[in-house]
Formats: C-alpha cells, structure tokens, sequence
C-alpha cells in the first residue's frame, strides 16, 4: 500500500493537506491535539528542526505537471508546523507513489496510528523527560532550548508551554 519514492525538497505553495480523504478521517486526523501548546511560540529554527525530523508525507496529485501539487497524507502536524515558515520557504517531504483512492482513508491513519505509537510519549513520563532534557540543554549548551523556543528557557514557562504542573518537574 506504502511505496517509497524517496524525499525531495518543495515549495509551501505546492503543499495541501489531502482532499481525497473522507470527512469522517480528514476530521479526525486534522484534530490531533499538539503536545506543545501553541506551536507559534517556536522558532522558525526550531520549527524546521521539528520537521526535518518528521517531514510531511506526500504524494504527487497531478505527476508531470509542472505545477503539480502535492498531498499530504501523513506527519499532517508537520504540514501545520510548515505552513508558518515564510511563504518562500522549503521543506523536506518524504514523498510516496500515489495511492489509489479507495486506499486513502486507510494508508492516512496506518500512517497516524504507526507514527504516533512509536513517537508519541508516556502521558506519566512526559514532563520529567522533557524537563530532564531541558535542564542538561541549560547546564550544557544554554542557548539551545532559546533557539527553539523563548518558552523553554524558564521552569515557569516550559511548564506552562506544554500545560504541565511545575510541581511535577
């Protein structure tokens, strides 16, 4: 069902989530609640590091084109991430053959399922992981965590940036 055409870089302009999704599935896979609470406090360093690590997956929706578009039908929080960059920019998408039609619903949630079991976090291990890294990055290489994001440098913030209770930490 998933073939792998490699990745390429492409313009914002020629991004769009998928439209030959059902509403039912578009809907559900659109609502995916973030971890970080407003993802406008990143950085556009920290946003392009988020999405090299996990960059849209598309497909090509007209091939040969040469104005085509591309679909996304995967890592839809990356394509959200993106479209914040400046218009001009590039990103990273890792690109697959085009899927048939009938095939759409259930590649767009094999993908969602697949990538959010193996990424996503413990909810109960969640904020002492991430203020464990936050705090090595602050003993370690302080200007780090700021490059992403003007949240992550206070306990305050953090805790607040990702609803945690600073109590927890």
């Amino acid at each position: 069902m998933l073939k792998d055409c490699g990745s390429r870089k492409l313009s914002l302009s020629q991004l769009a989530v998928c439209d030959h999704l059902t509403p039912p599935v578009r809907r559900l896979l659109l609502s995916r609640p973030p971890f970080l609470r407003d993802a406008r406090t990143m950085t556009e360093e920290g946003i392009k590091i988020a999405i090299f690590q996990s960059p849209p997956v598309v497909y090509e929706d007209s091939p040969g084109n040469d104005r085509s578009r591309f679909m996304c039908i995967g890592n839809f929080w990356s394509l959200y991430l993106a479209k914040q960059l400046p218009a001009s920019a590039k990103i990273r998408v890792n690109l697959i053959e085009t899927p048939l039609k009938k095939n759409m619903d259930a590649l767009a949630l094999s993908l969602a399922l697949s990538a959010d079991s193996c990424h996503s976090l413990a909810p109960d291990k969640t904020s002492l992981y991430l203020e464990s890294i936050r705090q090595y990055l602050k003993a370690h290489f302080p200007q780090i965590a700021m490059d992403l994001s003007p949240l992550f440098k206070g306990k305050k913030s953090f805790s607040e940036a990702f609803g945690i209770n600073r109590r927890d930490l």
